[in-house]
């Protein structure tokens, strides 16, 4: 907010209701109001809006999840007008965790998209790390694990490129790594899950917010039983029992618990799961969120069940059956709540159609790069693992090759930066030709790095392919006075890893291996390709072209 415009005394009720969500209710509450009414006096839409947001925030922290609702939608249409998207990003991203804790995806996903548009269009970085963090969250929820690591590989590689402070950093990075493992995890990839989460311990210990380190916590105690490793899954275990969890926004933290509660209850952990289950549903009745006690009630049940106790899985399930039918009706509320909300802007058909263009635009963007229309990395993150997959399943032959511009930085800094783009969209053009052969993806990799993926082809096939695109560049003889090589053109240097993907290895295991080869390559003779078929074995005698 431009707090420019406002006089010492509205200033300072400002500045009081920013720092005062710990201090006493009542006087907070009071703060906001007399906000709302000077907001509501001067027509003032940035003032209403604030003090509805920071009503919600509170009513958010105090898990009193009715007055959040209606005061986070109260807030999204003065800041419209007023043009205040930070607020608008984060008041949409509250809503999109509410209601994927109410049970409705498709709502959440709505939220999170137009929380993201706006911190696209307005250059909102760390925002825009929460969302892809949220949305991951979302994908990883039903299932879609290769999409989900997408998005939690971008939150990682926009934490460690955008400038944050150290409390914001720790708490996205922790809960960018902690979305790899538990996708990773979730894939089926225990030991590689392993590798990402004993990365995030040595990154983020000590460093990390309470709610941060109970996540962690208690993913470390799943992974580690489903490793088998009975000494680390106890220590986990020992760090949740010890958090104090009656301060935490119950919302941030419901669904590592369920997941905790579930690995409890399945290896007849059974004092603990009725400890914490207390504890749990103490929060979840004060917010009034009947899917969040029927989902907590159906792991009662299933443990009752489990520990043959008659009676109490008999009263666990009529009050299932109670808070199943009070879901529906919740359900119903809030698909009139948001169709009114559209509603109050004019045209409901407009705003649909302009919202799922958004979406397509924000979708074609996020995946494209800019300056060469090609796939970029996140593209690539999400069709790396299909396609190994893919042809894991098949028995065929898989290969990615990472290629690079000879001495770049030298014609960059030469010829200037204009000049140095241009170079990189003329490789990009002879690239992409081979995207035409079917089975074959590219993509810009960063900077002046490309990656090429072979699904179904043999390595003599590869080669060839590899040999026709570097042919094709040497034949347009574009003009390189600075090169160190004797040719004074143009060229590339390629490195190739092909194999027939295993059990055991990933996409990202050849991807090294190609990226090995590359430096290889580049160390024998710029303008070159080694392509290899043995993981990790560096005395592979490596086809070379």
């Amino acid at each position: 907010m431009n707090l420019e415009k406002y006089g010492d005394n509205i200033t300072t009720l400002i500045d009081a209701v920013t720092g005062g969500l710990g201090n006493d209710e009542k006087t907070f509450l009071s703060q906001c109001d007399t906000l709302e009414s000077v907001g509501l006096l001067q027509e003032d839409d940035a003032l209403v809006g604030f003090a509805r947001f920071k009503r919600g925030e509170r009513y958010y922290i105090s898990n009193e999840m009715v007055d959040f609702y209606t005061e986070m939608v109260g807030c999204l249409e003065p800041f419209e007008k007023a043009g205040e998207w930070e607020y608008l990003a984060r008041a949409n991203n509250l809503l999109g965790i509410v209601s994927m804790n109410r049970g409705n995806a498709p709502f959440a996903m709505d939220y999170y998209s137009k929380a993201l548009s706006y911190c696209r269009q307005h250059a909102l970085k760390s925002l825009e790390i929460m969302m892809n963090l949220n949305i991951g969250s979302l994908f990883l929820l039903v299932d879609e694990f290769d999409e989900a690591i997408g998005r939690f590989q971008n939150s990682y590689d926009m934490t460690e490129e955008v400038n944050l402070n150290p409390d914001e950093y720790y708490s996205y990075l922790s809960a960018a790594l902690l979305g790899l493992s538990k996708a990773l995890l979730r894939r089926g990839d225990m030991h590689a899950a392993r590798d990402m989460f004993e990365r995030l311990e040595a990154a983020c210990a000590g460093r990390l917010e309470i709610h941060d380190e109970l996540a962690v916590n208690c993913f470390g105690a799943i992974l580690y039983n489903s490793l088998g490793d009975r000494d680390q899954r106890d220590r986990f275990i020992s760090l949740v029992g010890a958090t104090d969890m009656n301060e935490l926004p119950v919302m941030d933290v419901f669904d590592d618990l369920y997941d905790y509660l579930s690995m409890l209850s399945e290896t007849g952990q059974n004092a603990e799961f009725d400890r914490i289950v207390k504890e749990l549903d103490t929060m979840v009745v004060k917010t009034n969120v009947r899917n969040l006690e029927r989902r907590l009630v159906q792991l009662q049940l299933q443990n009752a069940r489990a520990r043959g106790k008659g009676d109490e899985y008999s009263a666990l399930s009529e009050r299932f059956f109670e808070l199943y039918e009070t879901t529906e009706r919740e359900n119903r509320l809030m698909v009139r709540n948001m169709l009114r909300l559209r509603g109050s802007f004019n045209d409901l058909a407009r705003i649909n159609r302009e919202v799922e263009e958004e979406n397509r635009q924000l979708q074609k963007k996020s995946v494209t790069d800019p300056l060469t229309q090609m796939e970029n990395r996140a593209a690539l993150n999400g069709y790396a693992g299909l396609s190994f997959d893919r042809a894991r399943r098949a028995d065929i032959g898989w290969a990615i090759e990472i290629l690079d511009i000879d001495y770049f930085k030298e014609y960059n800094d030469n010829y200037g930066h204009q000049a140095g783009d241009e170079c990189i969209t003329f490789v990009a053009g002879q690239i992409k030709e081979l995207s035409k052969n079917p089975g074959v993806f590219t993509a810009r990799y960063g900077g002046d790095e490309f990656v090429v993926i072979y699904e179904g082809y043999s390595d003599t096939e590869v080669f060839e392919m590899a040999k026709s695109l570097k042919e094709n560049i040497l034949k347009r003889a574009v003009e390189h006075k600075f090169t160190k090589s004797y040719m004074k053109i143009v060229t590339v240097s390629q490195g190739i890893f092909w194999g027939k993907p295993t059990e055991g290895t990933t996409a990202w295991n050849f991807l090294h291996a190609a990226d090995a080869l590359l430096y290889r390559a580049k160390n024998k003779s710029r303008n070159s390709i080694m392509l290899g078929h043995v993981l990790g074995d560096d005395d592979e005698q490596a086809w070379v072209g």
